[in-house]
């Protein structure tokens, strides 16, 4: 906006710092879509040669004879917990690529809303007895990275994410690169 204000109006500091922080929160909105409408389709921030959303049971392979069974889903539907936690953590190590290999893609980033931060954090941080009178470890305890971000619309959602391939996928384009 600033590169673009032929009139001046955007270089005047009293109104300039209101304009900035309404286009970081715009850009924080826009970032947030991946996860806000990972289970519907949607091709305004992502490509998919496949007819279904981004989180979906029903992921396909374009290779004959792979049989799109197991390993092709990354949707899982269930209240927030340990249980699920782990069962999205050995559903993610269970991924095939489109030859119906293994991929060895662990979830290292849990993401999340504001909503759900305490129960992420007793997930991710409590070393023992868990839900369980019994004083068992925690096989959970620092398994991710928590991320709670404010901009996720879905309080009964969290999304386990690969850092390095959401760091490779997730690209946000500038106009103008500043760096």
């Amino acid at each position: 906006m600033y590169e673009s204000d032929l009139t001046g109006i955007l270089k005047r500091a009293d109104r300039f710092r209101k304009i900035v922080r309404s286009g970081l929160i715009t850009r924080q909105t826009h970032a947030a879509t991946i996860f806000n409408r990972a289970t519907s389709i949607d091709t305004t921030f992502w490509e998919s040669t496949e007819p279904v959303p981004l989180i979906s049971l029903a992921h396909q392979t374009r290779t004959p004879g792979v049989s799109v069974a197991t390993g092709f889903s990354n949707y899982l539907v269930g209240a927030f917990s340990p249980t699920t936690y782990r069962a999205a953590r050995i559903l993610m190590r269970r991924f095939r690529n489109d030859r119906g290999d293994l991929t060895d893609i662990v979830g290292d980033e849990l993401w999340t809303s504001i909503e759900n931060e305490p129960r992420a954090l007793e997930i991710l941080r409590t070393p023992r007895g868990l839900d369980t009178a019994y004083g068992n470890i925690n096989p959970e305890q620092d398994t991710a990275e928590l991320i709670i971000w404010n901009r996720l619309t879905n309080v009964n959602a969290a999304y386990l994410v690969n850092k390095s391939l959401r760091e490779e996928s997730c690209v946000w384009w500038n106009w103008i690169d500043r760096n």
